[in-house]
Formats: C-alpha cells, sequence, structure tokens
C-alpha cells in the first residue's frame, strides 16, 4: 500500500492559487497524487507554534 503524508500548510495553496513555478503543473500533481492509496493530511503549522505567540 502506497502512503503519503502532507501538510495542510503545503498542500492547500496548489489547490486555491496559481503557482508560477518551471515544471509545475496542478494536473500533474493531481496525477502524482491519486497514485497513493491512502493520503494523510495534517495540519502541523499549530503545533509548530512557540509558547507565547499569537
Amino acid at each position: 500500500m502506497k502512503e503519503i503524508f502532507l501538510d495542510t500548510t503545503y498542500v492547500m495553496p496548489f489547490f486555491y492559487m496559481d503557482i508560477d513555478v518551471k515544471g509545475f503543473s496542478r494536473k500533474k500533481y493531481a496525477e502524482l497524487i491519486r497514485k497513493f492509496d491512502r493520503i494523510h493530511l495534517t495540519d502541523l503549522l499549530p503545533a509548530l507554534k512557540c509558547e507565547g505567540s499569537p
């Protein structure tokens, strides 16, 4: 079984913003993601906040 673990902080912009990166394609990205049997998404950003940060 092929699995991938992704952080929403890095995944979500690809779905909502036009990314102008040479060689990047949303279509190719979607094709790649569909090859996995399981996709685990997590939001790591809150866990990385330092104590006392807003």
